[in-house]
Formats: structure tokens, sequence, C-alpha cells
């Protein structure tokens, strides 16, 4: 009896000491594990490159022209950066360019995204030709610049007026004598500016009541801004009213031919 409890006794301490193998290999394998997952993880945070791209500051709608404030810069990996993105410091060559369908915040923007030159009028929009604007250096005024319009026109009192007619309006192209634009035969010339229909018939009853001024924007600077209109009291000049003054009719003959001059009746004598 004694012996058969020895025996019992011995394998309890050996089944003892192999849980206890048992719980510290298993430890140390959890530890080696958790080990390597971590250096692993270290090695992909290293390796990952952070890449500063240009994304919409905030919802951009279809058909809108992009300003500075649309845009910002984020970083993300390397390998998240989407095909035809822009990296930072490219803004100044984004600013102007027309989104060719919505942009969500936070999205990056990619050449997919905008509308190229290539495509001309962007969607909902026309080409309205301010004609006889003759433009002599395009250092001054070229195809991509903006500009804002105003009208000159005549009131019912003979007074004329300024009035902000449209801002922020695309040059779309300088029409030069002797190209044809759109099959309009070569005899156009002008300035082409890229607006809504609705602004085009803006565009032509001003042209029909007066005439048409461009002032060219920085491309920096697309904001719109309430402006009243300026007339000529406002600025100081009026059309100058004529004096009645009597004139006299004089007749100087000269042989057979005569020739009538007309002189103020105060200097008759």
């Amino acid at each position: 009896m004694k012996s058969q409890s020895t025996t019992k006794g011995k394998l309890a301490g050996l089944k003892a000491r192999q849980l206890v193998l048992l719980v510290l290999a298993t430890g140390f394998t959890g530890l080696a594990v958790n080990w390597y997952l971590t250096g692993l993880e270290n090695e992909a945070t290293a390796s990952a490159e952070l890449v500063p791209v240009i994304v919409a500051a905030r919802d951009l709608e279809e058909g809108q022209a992009l300003n500075p404030a649309d845009l910002t810069i984020r970083e993300v990996p390397a390998g998240f950066q989407l095909e035809g993105n822009y990296l930072a410091g490219c803004q100044k060559d984004l600013v102007g360019k027309t989104v060719r369908y919505p942009v969500q915040a936070g999205e990056q923007i990619t050449e997919a995204k905008l509308a190229s030159e290539s495509e001309g009028t962007a969607l909902g929009k026309r080409w309205y030709i301010i004609q006889g604007k003759v433009v002599v250096d395009q250092s001054l005024l070229k195809p991509g610049d903006r500009v804002d319009i105003i009208a000159v026109l005549v009131d019912e009192d003979g007074k004329r007026s300024a009035t902000c007619l449209l801002q922020n309006v695309l040059i779309a192209q300088l029409v030069e004598a002797g190209g044809e634009l759109y099959g309009m035969g070569n005899n156009i010339q002008g300035v082409a500016v890229e607006v809504s229909l609705q602004d085009a018939q803006k565009l032509a009853l001003a042209e029909e009541l007066g005439f048409l001024k461009l002032v060219k924007r920085s491309k920096t600077d697309l904001a719109t801004v309430p402006v009243s209109s300026v007339s000529e009291s406002e600025i100081g000049r009026t059309k100058p009213k004529t004096a009645s003054i009597p004139y006299r009719r004089v007749e100087i003959i000269s042989g057979v031919e005569s020739q009538s001059v007309y002189l103020p009746a105060k200097s008759w004598r």
C-alpha cells in the first residue's frame, strides 16, 4: 500500500511540473509572438513614407472653379496616393480650374476630377463673344485669365452709369480677325468669355444698351463681392451743358464766290 501511495505522489508531482513547464512555454511563446508582431508593426510604420497631397478643403460642386480656400494639404502614406494626384506646392496651378464632378471634403484632387483645357466649355456654360475687343499683347490678357465685366449704360436722363454686371468670368479664347470660331465665320473679332446662358442674355442686352469693359482679376482672388453702381454725379462729372449763345450770319463775297460764316452776336460790330 505504501508503495502504491509513493508512486501516485511521484506521478502527481511529475504532472504538476509538466503543467508548470507548459504554462511557462505558452507564456514565452505568447511573448515571442507579441514581440514579433510588434516588430512588424513598427517596421511597417517606419517604412510608410508620408506624402503631402492636395485635398478638397470642403465639398466641391460640379462646374465650380477652384479658389485657394477650396484646397488644403493632408499627409497620406505613399501607398495611398491616387493616380494623377497633386502634391503640396501645386495649389497655384489648380486655382481657376473647373471641377468635373462633385468632390467631397478631404478627397484627393486628381487630374481626372478636373476639366482639361481641351474639353472646352464647362458643363452648363456658353462662350459669349464680346465683339470689337482687341488684345494686342497677350501678356496683359490671355485665355485662362479671369475678369470682371462692367457695363456702361445711359439712363433716361442721358446720364451714364457703370454697373459691375458679372464677376470672376473666365476668358475662354481671344478671337483674332480672320479666325473662325464654331463655324461663325471669319469676320468675328473679340474676346470669348465663358458664362451661363442667363449671364449671356445680360451681356447681350448690355451691349445693345451701352458698352462693356473688362477688368482683369488676380489669379488668387476669385471671391465675388457686392458692388454698387456708380453714376456720373458720384464722380463729380456730368455731361457739359451747351450754353445758348446767339450767332449772326455774315456772308463774305469774293468775286463770283461767296462764303457764310457765323460769329457770336456780342462780337458783331
